[in-house]
């Protein structure tokens, strides 16, 4: 049976779920948003027959497979947590979560119901990242020394809830450089941090978040990453996730 999809959420990302569904040949038959008005409107335009502001009795119903959690970040624990108790799989917009104890509490309950639990790092998918990890794994490129990735964007920055740090839970390092860290790390083989030191600051806007960030990290194995994060920056050292990595041959260790 086609799997059948629910959103929570209807702006911009919620979107391009809907169309990537739509390529995919399954079904949306539901979304969730608290402004009704945006939510019929975002339904007429994907042609999905169910709208309703009330989520919880969303992730509840029978006729929902898949529930894919499109909201701000401060929502996506406790909304993943109750699609997972209502048996349903859970694909989560990234950041999972806001706090640490939300995200462990997420991947229990994913256990607990036996359900699938899938937070979007969409560059793990891409060709290019792919055909880099392999060929680290490999050690066709030699040892990785470092990595250097970027998750910046040029001249713009968002509004609205992603600068609203209740909301947010963070700036421009959850919402652009969390890409970065989890692209170098799957080029590295997902190896576990050993030691990060970070710096952020607020430079660009009046906002209560950060815009501003350098992230070093030092990876079992001995492998370290410079990421860096903003919004609002004068240029870009690369496209979002952009990571380039350094190594040595293998002889001279």
């Amino acid at each position: 049976m086609t799997p059948r999809l629910a959103l929570l959420g209807c702006g911009w990302v919620a979107d391009m779920h809907a169309r990537a569904a739509a390529e995919c040949g399954l079904a949306v038959v539901a979304v969730a948003n608290h402004r009704l008005e945006s939510a019929e409107r975002f339904a007429s335009e994907h042609g999905i027959e169910q709208v309703t502001t009330d989520w919880s009795a969303l992730v509840a119903a029978d006729d929902v497979d898949v529930v894919i959690v499109c909201t701000p970040n401060a929502l996506h624990a406790e909304q993943s947590m109750a699609a997972l108790a209502a048996g349903k799989h859970v694909l989560c917009e990234k950041p999972m979560a806001t706090t640490t104890a939300d995200g462990e509490a997420m991947l229990a309950a994913a256990a607990q119901h036996d359900r699938l639990l899938l937070v979007l790092h969409p560059w793990r998918h891409h060709r290019a990242a792919i055909a880099v990890r392999d060929a680290v794994a490999a050690g066709d490129l030699g040892r990785v020394i470092r990595t250097h990735g970027y998750g910046v964007h040029a001249d713009w920055g968002p509004s609205g809830w992603f600068t609203d740090p209740a909301l947010a839970g963070g700036g421009a390092l959850v919402d652009m450089g969390i890409h970065a860290i989890d692209t170098a790390r799957f080029l590295l083989g997902d190896p576990e941090a050993r030691r990060v030191v970070a710096s952020i600051a607020t430079a660009h806007g009046s906002y209560a978040v950060d815009d501003d960030g350098l992230v070093l990290i030092e990876w079992e194995g001995g492998a370290r990453s410079v990421v860096e994060s903003g919004w609002w920056q004068p240029h870009l050292g690369g496209f979002e996730a952009d990571t380039e990595v350094d190594t040595a041959p293998l002889s001279r260790r």
